[in-house]
């Protein structure tokens, strides 16, 4: 059996974790021996990346588009574009119930009982150049996606890259 060219550290992963290389190799871009990590569900990649699910969206009984699972937590996706996907979702549905503000819809999200919640709204605010009580206008997609990259940056300690798969799967969920 031929070895890899390379050795697959935790930092190696993080690396790619943090370049979003991560995205290629999952769509078999990389050798198997990189695959194989990504797959194994490395400790040092954020839960959320492992799990596919940036937002961290809470197990539930939702059926959402390509979910696989959960890991007693939270749902585990097929896809980083799927789990994108549902926390995009997850949002709008908050949104559509009246939380239109960034300072509304993560108190939902992410409750004061077990979040620094103020912190956490005053970074999204801050990186979407809104007020937090602003209500949040939908149809600006540039607007959208600075909330959300900020929204999986706080969630997992680092951005997910490339940000241009934020845009994309809000422009393919029509929000």
């Amino acid at each position: 059996m031929m070895k890899p060219p390379f050795r697959i550290t935790p930092t190696t992963l993080a690396i790619l974790a943090g370049s979003g290389l991560i995205l290629y190799a999952m769509r078999n871009q990389f050798p198997a021996a990189v695959q194989a990590a990504i797959a194994s569900g490395d400790a040092s990649l954020p839960r959320g990346f492992r799990n596919n699910n940036p937002f961290n969206v809470r197990k539930s009984a939702v059926k959402w588009r390509g979910k696989t699972g959960n890991d007693g937590a939270f749902e585990i996706f097929a896809t980083m574009e799927a789990g994108l996907a549902a926390g995009i979702v997850n949002v709008r549905t908050k949104v559509r119930r009246g939380a239109d503000t960034i300072e509304k819809f993560i108190n939902i999200l992410s409750p004061p009982v077990e979040n620094d919640t103020a912190g956490y709204i005053s970074q999204v605010a801050a990186a979407a150049r809104i007020g937090a009580a602003d209500v949040v206008d939908w149809n600006n997609k540039p607007l959208l996606a600075r909330i959300f990259a900020e929204m999986v940056k706080i969630e997992n300690g680092r951005h997910l890259k490339p940000l241009d798969l934020i845009s994309k799967v809000i422009a393919k969920n029509a929000i």
